[in-house]
């Protein structure tokens, strides 16, 4: 169901914390359609076919029976590294939002997936982590936090950017999901930061000894135990995950 809005909440800490949760789906193309615009400009014009069609790569992470379809026209004045659309949002995406998630494939080892953004703030940027598989669908982060974007009244992707431009590249887009970071509240912590990263089989917190709570994006707690001088033993597969401790919260991006 399109633009889905939930609340989660639980408690972590010897104190209550909420944890709010509001995530919204922008598009999933299960419809068979283009909801989140009136419009798509294709741009530079001429310069891609473009049409939701059946997955045609229904394995991995994505399973979905719809997807978006992206190929380039071999036609000289329109093969450009941006290629790709904007679109005037049917409905303006509000500020508050601290990241873009998007399944992504591609069926050459080249293309990469570009976001450009237009409303309180104007900026491209690319995601978190490339794209680095083929004909295998991956999940790629647009972080707006760490990019300070507010609202978006105008979303563009470039969905086969790279040089040289092949000009026989295809790719597809799936599940464009926005998605609002956990954040704690309480008297205790407030907004107070941690510093910690993961690195061979550990979770290393700078100068902290104590309970630790480690939760995924949507909010589920996936581990909790107790780090002895700054480390704690732990498996965590590629993802950016929630640190919660009694001195504070940071996040960290597992590669």
């Amino acid at each position: 169901m399109k633009r889905i809005m939930f609340t989660l909440c639980f408690s972590i800490f010897s104190v209550s914390l909420l944890f709010a949760q509001g995530n919204m789906i922008l598009e999933d193309f299960e419809d068979g359609k283009i909801d989140f615009t009136e419009k798509i400009n294709v741009n530079p014009e001429g310069s891609m076919d473009t049409a939701v069609v059946n997955n045609p790569f229904k394995t991995g992470i994505n399973t979905s029976e719809k997807v978006w379809e992206w190929k380039r026209i071999d036609v000289a004045a329109g093969n450009q590294p941006w290629a790709g659309f904007w679109a005037t949002l049917t409905n303006e995406i509000p500020a508050g939002y601290d990241r873009v998630e998007v399944k992504y494939l591609r069926t050459n080892s080249t293309s990469q997936l570009k976001m450009k953004v237009e409303g309180g703030v104007t900026l491209e940027f690319n995601p978190l982590t490339p794209a680095s598989a083929t004909n295998t669908w991956e999940n790629l982060v647009f972080d707006l936090a760490g990019n300070n974007i507010t609202n978006i009244t105008v979303l563009s992707f470039f969905t086969d950017f790279y040089e040289p431009v092949d000009a026989t590249s295809v790719t597809y887009l799936d599940d464009i999901i926005l998605f609002q970071f956990p954040t704690a509240v309480g008297p205790s912590l407030g907004d107070k930061k941690i510093s910690a990263y993961y690195s061979g089989g550990e979770l290393r917190i700078s100068n902290y000894a104590g309970k630790v709570r480690v939760f995924d994006l949507v909010g589920r707690k996936i581990h909790e135990g107790d780090a002895m001088e700054g480390k704690l033993k732990l498996n965590l597969g590629k993802g950016i995950y929630i640190i919660g401790t009694s001195e504070g919260n940071g996040k960290i991006s597992v590669q």
